[in-house]
């Protein structure tokens, strides 16, 4: 999925979060969902979906948004400040943007062709995106540098149906993995604790209605 930039970030803050945080807010749940048809576009809905599934794989800034009455412009607020301050790479990141093993990651480590001193020998590296690089001609640029150009050849077409399901999956597969079971195991059957986590259930429950919508659509 591709990255948001900032300026998407802000506005997507400024602009839709409220929407989707008033409407989060809302206790009935066909309720809320008619006023997301009424109030969000495709495209509103498609930026949630990047929002949430960044927000999920970096953990930005080990903020945890449903703790506050915004938890969707938590996410986006979040994610600015971990723009703003510069991301870092694990190596299994860095293989996936240079497309190579996460064993060739190490060995440039350790040959210094990628500019990284890990403090102990078991250091789980955080990599700056500021590292410099050598590429196979001798020219040295920055992480920050090879993803950008990595960026600007992406597609930047309409997702289609296969990639709004998985980036579906993979925020659903994201919100198992942080409460620890699936939605039927949480919430089917039961009554919520607590109205964070009824906020939580109603936004699953709007994402599993998507996912199942857009497979009915896969299948035609």
């Amino acid at each position: 999925m591709v990255k948001m930039p900032r300026e998407e970030l802000l506005a997507f803050k400024l602009t839709v979060a409220p929407k989707l945080d008033s409407i989060i807010n809302i206790q009935d749940t066909a309720v809320a969902v008619e006023e997301m048809k009424k109030q969000l576009s495709f495209e509103d809905m498609y930026r949630l979906l990047q929002v949430t599934h960044e927000f999920t794989t970096n953990m930005a800034a080990n903020i945890y948004p449903f703790q506050t009455s915004q938890p969707v412009e938590g996410m986006a607020e979040a994610l600015i400040q971990l723009e703003e301050r510069g991301k870092d790479y694990s190596t299994s990141q860095l293989a996936e943007l240079f497309s190579v093993s996460q064993t060739t990651i190490n060995n440039w480590i350790q040959s210094g062709r990628l500019a990284y001193k890990r403090k102990h020998e078991n250091e789980h590296a955080q990599i700056p995106e500021t590292t410099r690089w050598r590429s196979s001609t001798g020219e040295w640029r920055t992480i920050k540098e090879v993803a950008d150009a990595v960026n600007m050849q992406t597609d930047h077409s309409e997702p289609s149906i296969e990639e709004r399901i998985k980036a579906i999956e993979t925020t659903i597969e994201g919100m198992r993995n942080r409460y620890g079971g699936t939605y039927e195991e949480l919430f089917e059957g039961k009554e919520t604790t607590s109205l964070k986590m009824e906020r939580i259930r109603q936004a699953w429950q709007t994402l599993n209605e998507e996912l199942e919508e857009l497979r009915s659509e896969q299948r035609v």
